[in-house]
């Protein structure tokens, strides 16, 4: 999952987002209201265990957002997860 981030969470510039997974191919994309992707934060290959990812929303207005996980497992199988946050400036 994507632990820091409770349903719409507060996310702030500069944030640590925690991801914790099996070895998986990672993908962690935000969201717009609509749907539209306005951001990547994570496209790789990530070694089981807890890993963070620094957020930094350039220009990104603030208002409600989705983070948006999916993960393809190594041992097959896949994961994904979808938590609405609060982009505070």
């Amino acid at each position: 999952g994507v632990p820091p981030c409770a349903p719409l969470g507060q996310l702030r510039p500069h944030r640590q987002i925690g991801v914790a997974l099996p070895a998986a191919d990672v993908r962690l994309g935000l969201f717009d209201v609509l749907g539209r992707q306005v951001g990547l934060l994570v496209r790789e290959h990530q070694a089981a265990g807890p890993h963070a990812v620094a957020f930094e929303p350039g220009p990104l207005p603030r208002g409600v957002y989705w983070l948006r996980l999916e993960a393809r497992l190594a041992e097959g199988g896949a994961i994904s997860d979808r938590r609405q946050v609060l982009l505070v400036r």
